[in-house]
């Protein structure tokens, strides 16, 4: 937590540094010239928080920092009191309270949010015997532990699923990211996934006379861009290992494509409600 506060006190620097560049500029355009500001005079224009992260190029994960320490401070939480404990959630009967229970931790708003390393689940289903399925935040995390967490999982792991939104499908820094970090890794498949294709058919619908061809046509698309993305990278890739991963991922495609959305439509298709 330490690393978070010192890279969130970066931040706040970087900041004050970019807004008084800023003013300083504000006021030396005004020495020549009368802007009159209604609501109080004799004071300069206001720098809005958009132009002063655009003037200070701050990295992101001092950005992410920033957010998790900014969040602890209005969520007054005591960090130290509860770093390093294990929180247990017992006598759970259904997802719905779960999913209640877990808000306070995992939630966008959620009261432990921001120094929660990781959440394990144990859920009494058959078909789960002897297999641990890991969620991790994902390798380019812009909180690095986060990421660290990711690499660390995935010496662990015998099958990998890759998902990637079909919006923005695996642009060439993710596949640039994947192939480094799996290169070393006994992992023994891998599932490329686009996710959310509801959103993509709905931005092409109109083009298509039949969700069918709509369907194929998104497929087809998704599969040449990627292939384009591990031709170039194939290209320019100097690392044999890496190169080797490349076309190892390569033979995952086509992707699976998936709908979260669809899914949930389907389950309550007959539902009047």
């Amino acid at each position: 937590w330490e690393n978070v506060v010192r890279a969130a006190e970066e931040y706040e620097k970087l900041f004050a540094q970019a807004r008084q560049r800023l003013e300083k500029r504000l006021l030396e355009k005004t020495a020549n010239k009368k802007i009159l500001v209604r609501d109080n005079p004799g004071t300069m224009p206001a720098v809005s928080n958009a132009a002063i992260l655009a003037e200070a190029k701050i990295p992101e994960e001092n950005k992410a920092a920033y957010e998790l320490v900014d969040m602890a401070r209005k969520n007054q939480l005591n960090v130290y009191e509860h770093l390093g404990r294990t929180e247990i959630l017992g006598g759970i009967e259904r997802v719905e309270d779960m999913e209640k229970r877990l808000s306070d931790y995992v939630g966008a708003n959620g009261h432990f949010t921001p120094i929660v390393s990781s959440t394990v689940i144990h859920y009494n289903d058959p078909l789960l015997r002897d297999i641990e399925i890991v969620d991790t935040p994902g390798i380019n995390d812009p909180v690095i532990y986060r990421g660290k967490k990711t690499r660390d999982y995935l010496g662990q792991c015998d099958v990998v699923f890759m998902l990637s939104p079909c919006a923005h499908f695996l642009g060439q820094m993710d596949i640039e990211i994947m192939a480094r970090y799996l290169q070393a890794k006994g992992i023994k498949d891998i599932v490329i996934i686009g996710s959310q294709i509801d959103s993509a058919m709905l931005r092409e619908f109109q083009n298509y006379p039949n969700d069918d061809k709509l369907h194929k046509a998104i497929k087809s698309k998704l599969l040449n861009h990627a292939s384009d993305v591990f031709a170039r990278l194939e290209k320019d890739s100097r690392i044999p290992e890496e190169r080797e991963m490349l076309n190892r991922l390569k033979e995952c495609l086509p992707p699976v494509l998936i709908s979260a959305m669809a899914f949930n439509i389907a389950q309550h298709y007959d539902d009047p409600n």
